[in-house]
């Protein structure tokens, strides 16, 4: 009988360890799902976040460029991350034309160009999307539109080629073009996710120029 009752004894033990790993397993596979789908719910809020930003500042960007004209636009390089304009104010025997616009990517004041994160910010070589009015004069005024520009268009790299196939080479994060009288503007901006990796989100405009 206390054979018997020690045998009993010992699967009782054994069956409180088996129940005590399986539920130990399942707390722990709830755990890692709960945390993955905490990392995925923060990293959609932050690409949300992207989002708007981008077409907030492609908006910016775009607004007053559809009050020009061809003869106010400079020639273009095909992908070109500045553009000089100016836009008509009245007219007296002829079109009035307001002070020079520029409107360009500059690298972030805390980077460089040289493949490395010198602010430490996580992202390497972003700029900032700067509109500057009547450049060079004291009535300068500049305005950063937005910030972490990614160097490139987002599936773009330096190598001559169009690899992300819109038709242009090595364009930066923030590029423009004119083809007869069709403008576009191309942005693309990044950021962090909660894990380290780097987002990117691009957006794109283009408007009808007058001639």
């Amino acid at each position: 009988m206390k054979h018997e009752h020690d045998v009993r004894a010992g699967f009782t033990l054994l069956e409180a360890l088996i129940a005590v790993t399986i539920l130990g397993i399942v707390l722990a596979s709830v755990g890692f799902t709960s945390q993955r789908a905490t990392d995925a719910l923060d990293e959609n809020t932050h690409m949300e976040d992207l989002v708007r930003r981008v077409h907030r500042a492609l908006d910016q960007a775009i607004e007053p460029l559809q009050e020009l004209e061809l003869a106010a636009l400079p020639p273009l390089d095909d992908g070109a991350d500045a553009i000089t304009y100016h836009l008509p104010t009245g007219w007296a025997g002829g079109v009035q034309w307001g002070p020079n616009t520029l409107l360009a990517l500059e690298y972030d004041p805390g980077e460089l160009d040289d493949d490395v994160d010198n602010d430490g910010d996580g992202l390497v070589d972003e700029g900032w999307l700067v509109r500057t009015l009547a450049p060079g004069t004291e009535d300068e005024r500049r305005v950063v539109l937005c910030k972490n520009v990614s160097e490139y268009l987002d599936g773009e790299t330096f190598n001559v080629l169009d690899d992300n196939g819109n038709g242009l080479e090595d364009e930066r994060g923030f590029s423009v073009d004119v083809r007869g009288d069709v403008l576009t503007v191309r942005l693309t901006l990044e950021s962090l996710s909660p894990d380290g990796r780097i987002l990117r989100r691009t957006a794109t405009s283009s408007v009808r120029v007058r001639n």
